[in-house]
């Protein structure tokens, strides 16, 4: 190397090298073994020069070494490098030159930190040469970057993670046991019987541990600092399990956890003694299994939704918009703890139709209907529970027009016949008045007969199209008749007087 490269490597690298002997004098005086081992290497692998490897065409092998906050090595750090392969061989995109950049192969850390990879550069020129190289790192489940400058590199490039090692320990009844940790992250660690040391992230961790032959979980959380300890313990707690329905009412039940059957016979509390932790098991309640699990700190208490969804009201009600006809339909699913509708499927004449929901309201849109069709609702809550409804929706086409006024037209003729039969009635009444009460009387009750008639043939009379006249002429007859009934009333009177 020239003599200016190492007077300029010694400048920059006096502050550090002040700091580095300081922190390794504190470190020393603390103890640590691994510690002071890993930071006497570091001490000797830092009188390296500092090197200018930015150079067209360059093909460079890079010393990475990973430690934590304490400058312990961590190992089994996943690591790959990603940097510029060429700029003037680059691609063409849209007419404009591309450089390309490629990533090296992943390599795990060594018990020491350690790894190494290999760089290759095909670029002839010096100013389109990208030295920068970024270091890719998966710690912990996670992902992190580091930046590389080749043009001012020290080897081996000492990377600091934000971690601590630390013990990590097992216990069942107060002896170490083999165990399976899973962290939030979905970081798995397997630690040993013995315990282990291990570099985690200096924060808050949490997450589940599990005995390996008795698969049960544990949560555990804890907040990681220079001299934190993860010791996870399994001892015996006393629980419980209830079950009950949707509406609170208790069941009877049986439940399996590590091959112990645990029943109730009439929906009863039951008292489990176990370990402390999660344990996964298998329900039986209302002729249905469940896969459910145990939280020793809170007890198990389960719902059931054994009661099938509640068709409130079914109706058909014409839409004042596009004049179609819809079949509507409450259906609620009752409960407190119920699981909630899941679907409601409508059948007509054996033909499933598509229902819509709106407020609360299933609609069916009818369309094709014959006379007489056969309906089949059947709704069905999220737990499977299913009612349902029959029932026959009837159908009457529209007539046409001219038949219309035509019916019409014979009702009102017959509506004046039965006027003049009334007339005559009342003429017959008062010639006969003076002859025979018993005779006014059956006269007065063949009046109320006739108006009954007449007063049905009305109502049929509105429901046609002449509705407008058969008012006026409803009016009309109602006046007549009262005038004629006041009559013969009179009539009776003068003669039972």
């Amino acid at each position: 190397m020239a003599l200016k490269e190492i007077e300029k490597f010694f400048v920059k690298s006096k502050s550090f090298m002040e700091k580095a002997k300081k922190t390794t004098i504190e470190q020393l005086n603390n103890g640590n073994f691994l510690t002071n081992i890993f930071l006497l290497c570091f001490f000797f692998f830092s009188l390296s020069f500092s090197l200018n490897l930015c150079k067209p065409n360059f093909n460079e092998q890079i010393y990475l070494q990973f430690a934590d906050k304490n400058l312990v090595a961590i190992p089994d750090i996943e690591v790959k490098l990603y940097y510029q392969k060429t700029y003037s061989f680059g691609k063409i995109i849209n007419g404009t030159l591309k450089p390309i950049y490629v990533e090296t192969l992943t390599k795990k850390t060594d018990k020491d930190g350690k790894v190494t990879l290999s760089v290759v550069n095909n670029e002839p020129d010096e100013k389109r040469l990208d030295c920068k190289i970024t270091v890719f790192y998966k710690f912990f489940g996670n992902n992190y970057s580091y930046s590389i400058d080749l043009s001012d590199v020290v080897f081996p490039v000492l990377i600091i993670v934000d971690a601590y090692t630390i013990p990590i320990k097992v216990f069942e009844d107060n002896k170490m046991r083999n165990a399976t940790l899973v962290f939030s992250t979905n970081y798995t660690l397997e630690v040993p019987d013995n315990g282990l040391y291990v570099a985690v992230p200096a924060k808050e961790i949490e997450g589940y541990a599990i005995l390996r032959d008795k698969k049960v979980k544990k949560y555990f959380k804890e907040k990681i600092e220079a001299n934190s300890a993860l010791l996870i313990s399994f001892v015996k707690v006393k629980t419980f399990a209830q079950v009950f329905n949707d509406r609170e009412e208790p069941l009877p039940f049986n439940l399996t956890i590590e091959n112990v059957n645990y029943s109730s016979l009439k929906g009863e509390k039951v008292e489990i003694s176990i370990y402390e932790g999660l344990y996964d098991g298998i329900l039986f309640t209302d002729e249905n299994e469940f896969n459910v699990t145990l939280d020793t700190r809170k007890g198990l208490v389960y719902y059931v939704d054994n009661h099938a969804p509640k068709i409130t009201s079914i109706f058909i009600e014409q839409d004042k918009e596009d004049n179609a006809y819809y079949l509507k339909a409450y259906i609620t699913d009752e409960g407190k703890f119920a699981s909630g509708m899941a679907s409601v499927k409508a059948y007509i004449n054996g033909i499933e139709r598509p229902m819509g929901l709106k407020k609360d309201v299933f609609i069916l849109k009818l369309t094709d209907l014959k006379d007489k069709n056969s309906l089949l609702l059947e709704a069905y809550d999220k737990a499977g529970n299913k009612k349902v409804i029959q029932g026959t929706i009837y159908y009457q086409k529209a007539r046409t027009e001219v038949k219309e006024e035509t019916t019409q037209e014979i009702d009102i003729v017959t509506t004046l016949l039965i006027i003049v039969g009334v007339a005559i009635v009342a003429v017959i009444i008062y010639i006969v008045k003076t002859m025979y009460s018993w005779f006014l009387i059956i006269s007065y009750k063949c009046y109320k007969i006739l108006i009954t008639i007449l007063n049905y043939q009305v109502v049929l009379c509105k429901l046609g199209p002449l509705h407008t006249l058969c008012i006026r002429y409803a009016s009309f007859q109602s006046k007549i008749s009262k005038a004629i009934e006041l009559y013969l009333c009179g009539l009776l009177k003068s003669v039972t007087n």
